[in-house]
């Protein structure tokens, strides 16, 4: 059995765009990219905390769960 089946994914989360609303609130758009620059999941959220609670397994954790049997673990670039 090699190593990619047993060593977690490797996933890299980065916000790609920031705007900020009239009522002063923020929107952050977010990708998550595999080892290969693959876009495995992307979203929004209001804050770079909540990119992380989000992006890092609540809206995410059935999809990677799926995709990446072995296990997975998100980095943040920010």
């Amino acid at each position: 059995m090699g190593t990619e089946l047993t060593t977690p994914a490797q996933l890299r989360c980065a916000i790609v765009r920031g705007v900020v609303l009239q009522t002063g609130s923020q929107c952050l758009d977010y990708v998550v990219v595999d080892e290969n620059n693959i876009v495995v999941a992307e979203g929004t959220s209001s804050s770079p905390d909540w990119v992380r609670h989000d992006a890092g397994g609540y809206h995410t954790k059935r999809r990677f769960d799926e995709m990446f049997p072995q296990g997975w673990q998100v980095h943040f670039d920010f």
